[in-house]
């Protein structure tokens, strides 16, 4: 069984996303776009396709993970799926250019094991954004 589906709702994203991609300014630096909670990997793959270039997506279960990699396996996709934390990603991938892109659509929280969905937020500012002030 394959996940990734073209759906309206992954369909509009995706497009949505490629927009605002494409409206960023070429530097001439490779883009970076990055997907924080890939699940099934569906948004990476389609996001890549439609951009032409790789996404790297983070997934943290294990049991996802192995579902994500054995169906992204079994097609042709531009997405690089990491076993590990968003923040893991984040800290593999330094942002370059005027192009990055992250996408993030946390999990929606059960309990409190889950992650704060604005915590992502914070951290790519933190970690990959200079402000006026720190210049």
């Amino acid at each position: 069984m394959i996940e990734c589906c073209v759906d309206a709702y992954a369909t509009a994203v995706t497009e949505a996303l490629a927009e605002l991609h494409s409206a960023l300014p070429d530097d001439g630096a490779d883009p970076l776009v990055l997907d924080l909670f890939c699940g099934s990997g569906n948004f990476s793959h389609h996001l890549g396709a439609r951009l032409g270039i790789t996404v790297h997506a983070a997934e943290l279960d294990p049991d996802v993970h192995d579902a994500t990699r054995h169906n992204l396996g079994r097609i042709t996709t531009n997405t690089e799926l990491h076993l590990g934390d968003y923040a893991d990603l984040l800290g593999k991938h330094p942002p370059r250019g005027t192009r990055g892109t992250y996408f993030v659509e946390p999990p929606i929280p059960i309990d409190r094991r889950q992650p704060d969905p604005f915590r992502p937020l914070d951290d790519i500012d933190a970690r990959h954004y200079r402000h006026d002030d720190e210049i």
